[in-house]
């Protein structure tokens, strides 16, 4: 249980990286940029959001670097995919290596799958939100039953004398309270 909890904080936290870094990319292939000078552009903006340990830092600057040494642009787009912990960011960065090939319009790409990220996390925080609701609801629930027995002792404390002093009603207690 703890592991799924710690790998969906992973996820949570990949999936806003890269919706982070989707968001620079759009902005600046709207205003001319290739993909390549706006991944590497966004640099700066992904160090000061998320620290310059983040995968989303760590995976621009090996971007940058295969660049530099004449990597193709199709597989460091998947490389960078790579970097995040999220199973839509190969699906993402395939697509736009394929635009680039092709010449579809990227900035359509870009704004569809910004949209789906967003999406996705708007999602995710509300199934968490709501399984938290319930968890607290459940613990609620499960606490009625004996503050309802304290509160009849405190009120009525003749109404359990005959069951607490048969052995019968001692077990049928002991049943209830661990079923609770």
């Amino acid at each position: 249980s703890l592991n799924k909890h710690f790998d969906s904080r992973k996820l949570a936290s990949s999936r806003e990286e890269l919706r982070s870094l989707i968001e620079h990319i759009y902005g600046s292939v709207s205003s001319g940029k290739t993909i390549s000078e706006a991944i590497t552009s966004s640099l700066r903006g992904a160090a000061i959001l998320f620290g310059t340990r983040s995968k989303a830092v760590n995976a621009v600057e090996s971007f940058s670097r295969s660049g530099n040494i004449g990597v193709p642009l199709s597989e460091r787009l998947r490389l960078l995919s790579v970097h995040f912990k999220c199973p839509e960011s190969a699906m993402i960065f395939d697509m736009l290596a394929s635009a680039e090939i092709i010449g579809t319009d990227i900035v359509t790409i870009l704004k569809q799958e910004l949209t789906l990220l967003t999406d996705m996390i708007t999602s995710a925080k509300a199934i968490s939100s709501e399984f938290s609701q319930k968890k607290s609801e459940a613990l609620i629930m499960s606490a009625m039953p004996f503050f309802i027995a304290w509160n009849l002792q405190l009120s009525f404390p003749a109404y359990f004398i005959d069951v607490q002093n048969d052995p019968t009603g001692r077990l049928c207690f002991a049943v209830i309270f661990i079923i609770c």
